[in-house]
């Protein structure tokens, strides 16, 4: 995450294992999980929910993106630009230095047949984000 300005603020969230929720996702010809037939993607960040359509070929644009790769073990992706993520996170960046924050980030999906299922969830408080302030930029990786 990387964010000087609001134009420039950016999250990107890669959750490499989905393994225990592959069995509600709906799979394609192939029998691979996809985002198509779903109707909605959400991202928590702090307090704040957004919200996200997904289109007939499984694609979410805006206001972040989303996607799955990786076959049968699929890798979920969710990229978000131009949030005000310092408020959002509570970032400090009032001063220089590493710092850590409870993650406060989640990812839902949603279709119009079946209950909403939490793709990824770090509202536990056991996780944490560590960032790095430098001359007012935060940055964690």
């Amino acid at each position: 995450m990387k964010s000087s300005a609001l134009s420039k603020s950016r999250l990107t969230i890669a959750k490499v294992d989905l393994t225990q929720v592959v069995a509600g996702l709906p799979k394609d010809k192939h029998g691979k999980p996809t985002l198509v037939g779903l109707t909605s993607v959400y991202l928590d960040v702090g307090s704040a929910s957004f919200a996200a359509a997904v289109d007939l070929r499984g694609r979410v644009t805006m206001p972040f993106s989303a996607r799955l790769s990786g076959g049968k073990s699929p890798i979920l992706s969710v990229t978000a630009k131009s949030l005000d993520l310092i408020t959002l996170l509570g970032l400090d960046v009032s001063t220089d230095g590493a710092r850590s924050i409870p993650q406060s980030l989640g990812v839902v999906v949603t279709s119009s047949s079946s209950a909403p299922l939490v793709l990824f969830s770090g509202y536990s408080g056991s996780t944490l984000i560590n960032y790095t302030v430098k001359h007012g930029t935060a940055v964690a990786r």
